[in-house]
């Protein structure tokens, strides 16, 4: 991917914009429509071999658990003393350590969703395991959220939403409902798709735990995301007065965007929107995890996934198009994942 600096950075995930309750779009601001990207780095047939889906990512190696169940140790002692003194602490995927950041917090199902969440990513489309522990602080109100945050001097950009990552400290913070729903899954998804895909470029890195901000759990292993506010906001978009912004709602428009300045660039709500909306139509097809896994095996070859895009698809980014936006604006869209 781009920068691994200017990752990090950018892995800090801020729900304002990638997972905030449903609400109306704002209004688009001005922007030009983003530049096309150059012809892929390399053709379709100069890809190697796709290797067969694995059916579970492979465990760790044995030195590499061993440290991992100690940091797991380490990180659980220092909740147990930290300020919320936690009457729980849940480990999930052997790198999750849940905690209730208040009495509140629906503790039960978000460990539930938590693993729900780990167990569907390993069933096939990971096929690499992180070997750090993360500390998951769970918050049952906004206001709850807010103190953790003031608590642990989360460094902020901009406003919080529903959630907070920051993989320089292993720690995510969030807040949830009674049904264990809102940003835990898209938070828990962060640092399982960076140790899965380190080279993805930041809209793949932000668009797949933004497709997990609606999980639907219903067919498992596998897990898909459900319609909400995003595929508004590009039909909103798409039908705004904003011509050159609504033009630049195009695959190849998001394959340019190669670093986190070009993806967070305003109107970053529409790029969240894109990110998110694209890949939930690469699920709608069947094509999301096959071009992934095609993606990740030949990075090196096809830094920004065109020439795996169009192997797998069938289509180049810009040809597959016109397919995406007549998907957004079908009842299709709404419903299910078939």
């Amino acid at each position: 991917m781009h920068s691994r600096g200017t990752a990090v950075a950018a892995l800090v995930a801020l729900l304002a914009c990638e997972g905030a309750a449903p609400s109306p779009s704002p209004p688009p601001s001005a922007s030009s429509s983003p530049a096309s990207p150059p012809a892929s780095l390399a053709s379709t047939a100069s890809l190697p071999p796709l290797p067969p889906a694995p059916t579970v990512a492979p465990p760790l190696s044995p030195r590499r658990a061993a440290n991992l169940a100690r940091d797991v140790e380490d990180h659980i002692a220092m909740t147990r003393v930290s300020w919320e003194h936690p009457a729980r602490v849940e480990t999930v995927g052997d790198l999750f350590i849940l905690a209730p950041g208040d009495p509140a917090a629906p503790f039960d199902a978000a460990v539930s969703v938590a693993q729900r969440t780990v167990d569907a990513l390993y069933a096939g489309p990971l096929a690499h395991r992180p070997d750090k522990a993360v500390v998951v602080w769970v918050y049952s109100s906004r206001s709850a959220f807010e103190r953790g945050i003031a608590l642990r001097k989360m460094p902020l950009n901009e406003p919080p939403g529903l959630g907070l990552y920051d993989p320089s400290r292993s720690l995510i913070l969030t807040w949830t409902d009674a049904a264990g729903t809102g940003s835990l899954a898209h938070e828990i998804a962060h640092p399982l798709i960076s140790a899965d895909f380190p080279r993805a470029p930041v809209w793949l890195l932000e668009g797949l735990p933004a497709l997990l901000e609606v999980p639907d759990f219903s067919h498992p292993p596998a897990v898909h995301g459900k319609a909400h506010f995003r595929l508004q906001t590009l039909r909103d978009t798409l039908a705004g007065n904003d011509a050159a912004l609504a033009a630049s709602i195009r695959f190849d428009a998001l394959f340019a965007m190669v670093d986190d300045a070009s993806f967070r660039e305003a109107p970053l709500y529409v790029h969240y929107a894109m990110a998110r909306e694209a890949l939930r139509f690469l699920d709608f097809t069947g094509k999301l995890w096959p071009w992934y896994r095609a993606f990740r095996e030949s990075a090196l070859e096809d830094p920004r996934g065109i020439a795996a895009f169009t192997r797998i698809v069938g289509k180049s980014p810009a040809d597959a198009t016109a397919d995406w936006l007549a998907w957004i604006q079908s009842d299709a869209a709404e419903g299910p994942t078939p």
